[in-house]
């Protein structure tokens, strides 16, 4: 699908395996070789074909529109362009060594074979019914007369003419679902039409069907790459497939490309290559389990319709909730508390935040430098210095991830649980690399205590900064102080990412606010977390000493 795809990179993933990729590209390379040697017949048919392919995938390519069918005037000279290669490199390789001649033999014909067999097992679907012939004549031989079955709009009703026989009206009633239709309220429960008369919606539908019929994977397949767009209606695939609906799976047809009896399912590909000539096609019938309330609740109790991203959909994956936080995730932001609720002014970490912020970074610093110092053994400190920046990034980035996708709250609880496996690792490394360790100290007992020195004389003198001039900025910067220290309260009780937006209310950040997550590590320790603001310029301070 187009969603979330660069044209030209789609297109690269519609050609198919490397190797095809790297004819042209070798093309190009072997007209630059002919040029130079002036062979002029073999550069006139090598430059014609790079010239072809370069001219019409860079035009296809840029188009937004994405199906393989419009790339298949390039596929013939992407062929010869790997058979060249393989020629050349016959030429080439298997002249200099014999492990290359080796290679190559098995090579030229492997891909020959391997070209056949696949040849050979796509040609099996056209010496088969279509699948939708194979579902149709399924329908005449086991579904009722008077039968009512419903379709997708986009898609081949079923059952088909088959046989010279129409069996619609006669035998059975159709009815024409729209799942591409925008997911509002009347798509699923219907509304009046300006001329007075009621159109259906698909809970209407579902009530007086009594199969439902899915000819390809077209509609839910792609509407599966929309969740923003299409909630509901992705609802109503699961829990049809599922039998939660009331509805059962009673045939399926499929085609696949086959070797004897081992079948390749191919209906992850591209539409183009499946729906029109042999696609996955699904039946279900109504069952005693069917109620319509259920069945209302199930695809639309838990939709919130104001949050339904209605856009075009090529500008559906810039932004599905115009920078605004929606109702259902809320709660998981308000699990941050207040101010007062999230620090405790009574705490003992109070008192005692400059000590105990410096204990925490040293602890992390240790236990990452336990495990740089066999990464980094050609650094003349084997990574102390750079070691607490790292140590403090990692479980920083740890925590943003977890609460990123909502796996955990970010909270004090969940930094330290990112924090213990670097502690563990560290511990665990540092035992087995102990006497190294100490030899290391012995050696190097210089620089460590340098670097040491550095990183403590400006965390305090960050400490001093702050005791005397709480408020350090400068008027110059434009407010610059106020905004960050906004930006920062906001990150530090948010329990999940972006951020709400302190200057955009009911929003969320759109701005670059990970520095800000680093900088909350105060959610460890101390519980007034000001003094962690003073160790974001150490980092740039210091330098290894040699």
């Amino acid at each position: 699908g187009a969603l979330g795809s660069r044209p030209i990179s789609a297109r690269i993933k519609l050609i198919g395996v490397a190797v095809t990729l790297r004819g042209p590209l070798f093309g190009l390379g072997q007209a630059r070789t002919l040029w130079l040697r002036r062979a002029a017949p073999q550069l006139s048919a090598a430059l014609v074909l790079w010239i072809w392919v370069a001219f019409y995938f860079g035009w296809q390519g840029a188009q937004f529109a994405i199906t393989m069918r419009y790339l298949l005037p390039v596929y013939g000279a992407l062929i010869v362009f790997a058979a060249w290669l393989l020629v050349v490199l016959w030429d080439r390789r298997a002249a200099r060594t014999p492990q290359w001649r080796r290679v190559l033999r098995w090579a030229l014909p492997l891909v020959v074979l391997a070209t056949f067999i696949w040849a050979y097992a796509f040609s099996r679907i056209y010496t088969r019914p279509h699948s939708r012939v194979q579902a149709a004549q399924w329908v005449l031989q086991h579904v009722p007369p008077g039968s009512t079955i419903t379709s997708e709009v986009w898609d081949d009703p079923l059952p088909l003419q088959v046989g010279g026989f129409n069996p619609w009206g006669s035998s059975y009633e159709g009815i024409s679902t729209a799942p591409y239709a925008e997911d509002e309220p009347r798509k699923f429960f219907g509304d009046y039409k300006t001329d007075g008369s009621f159109e259906e919606g698909l809970i209407d539908q579902l009530d007086r069907a009594d199969y439902v019929s899915i000819t390809s994977n077209r509609i839910y397949d792609s509407t599966a790459r929309l969740p923003m767009r299409y909630p509901a209606t992705m609802r109503y695939y699961q829990y049809l497939f599922n039998g939660e609906l009331g509805f059962e799976l009673v045939a399926e047809f499929t085609s696949y490309p086959n070797i004897l009896s081992i079948e390749i399912p191919d209906q992850r590909a591209e539409e183009a290559f499946t729906v029109y000539d042999h696609p996955k096609v699904l039946i279900f019938q109504k069952t005693a389990r069917y109620n319509r309330e259920r069945a209302a609740e199930l695809l639309t109790g838990e939709v919130n319709w104001q949050e339904v991203y209605k856009s075009p959909v090529h500008i559906a994956d810039r932004n599905q909730q115009a920078l605004r936080l929606t109702e259902s995730v809320w709660p998981s932001y308000r699990a941050g508390g207040t101010w007062a609720d999230a620090f405790a002014s009574q705490s003992i970490t109070n008192t005692l935040a400059p000590l105990i912020w410096l204990l925490v970074l040293e602890l992390l610093g240790l236990a990452m430098f336990a495990l740089l110092f066999n990464l980094l053994p050609w650094l003349p400190d084997r990574g102390f210095a750079f070691a607490k920046t790292l140590g403090l990034l990692v479980v920083a980035y740890a925590a943003w991830l977890l609460g990123s996708l909502k796996l955990a709250p970010f909270t004090s609880q969940t930094l330290w649980l990112c924090a213990l496996p670097l502690l563990l690792l560290g511990a665990i490394s540092a035992h087995f690399s102990w006497e190294r360790l100490r030899a290391f100290w012995h050696l190097k007992r210089r620089a460590i205590l340098s670097a040491e020195a550095i990183f403590v004389g400006f965390f305090l003198l960050g400490l001093l900064l702050r005791w005397f001039n709480p408020d350090l900025w400068h008027p110059a910067r434009a407010a610059r102080s106020p905004w960050t220290t906004l930006f920062f309260n906001a990150v530090l009780k948010s329990a999940a990412f972006p951020p709400y937006d302190p200057w955009h209310a009911g929003g969320y950040i759109n701005y670059y606010y990970f520095g800000f997550v680093s900088s909350a590590r105060g959610r460890i320790s101390p519980r007034y977390c000001r003094v962690s603001l003073i160790t974001l310029p150490w980092p740039r301070s210091l330098r290894s000493p040699r």
